[in-house]
């Protein structure tokens, strides 16, 4: 049963989710409400375990959530099922309509997705960060954490550090707070 119900929701989450892997993230926290496979602070280490790990995120974080879920097997269903709808999708379109992306309508509309995409990642962030932030146990770790993202942000935008320079100090704050 619980290999359907991945099937299921993971092919959901693939037609429904625009913009990329970050566009599955409030689907997936969706998930931690009305399923016992994860909860949000697992999501969380989910999500960090895919961003270090090379591939994309959505896949790899539904690679994570179906193994959790369902083990081997749910794992490959999960990734599997995400991908799914978007392949048979372009694989009709490209064979039905070669011009398919030039066309006005197409544009347009894709045009009109960019803010909701925007506000469904910005969402999934913030659910993340009041999940990450909301376990740490002192608030002197959630000031720390805040003033690190200021930082690494001005290291990052104003002076272009190297993106080693921001994973190792990360990483070294990661060490600290254990």
């Amino acid at each position: 049963m619980t290999l359907w119900l991945l099937f299921y929701e993971f092919i959901k989450i693939g037609l429904f989710s625009f913009g990329g892997g970050y566009a599955t993230l409030p689907f997936l926290y969706n998930l931690t409400t009305r399923y016992p496979w994860f909860d949000a602070a697992t999501l969380g280490k989910l999500i960090a375990i895919a961003e270090v790990t090379p591939g994309p995120v959505g896949i790899n974080v539904a690679t994570y959530a179906g193994y959790l879920a369902g083990g081997v097997l749910g794992g490959v269903i999960a990734s599997v099922s995400l991908v799914l709808p978007a392949f048979c999708i372009v694989v009709f379109l490209a064979k039905r309509f070669p011009n398919f992306h030039a066309h006005p309508i197409v544009i347009r509309a894709f045009y009109g997705l960019r803010p909701v995409v925007a506000a469904m990642v910005t969402m999934a962030l913030w659910q993340i960060v009041r999940t990450a932030y909301g376990a740490l146990t002192q608030g002197w770790d959630c000031l720390f954490g805040a003033l690190l993202l200021v930082g690494l942000l001005l290291l990052s935008f104003k002076w272009k550090a190297s993106p080693f320079l921001l994973l190792g100090i990360g990483a070294l704050w990661g060490i600290l707070l254990l």
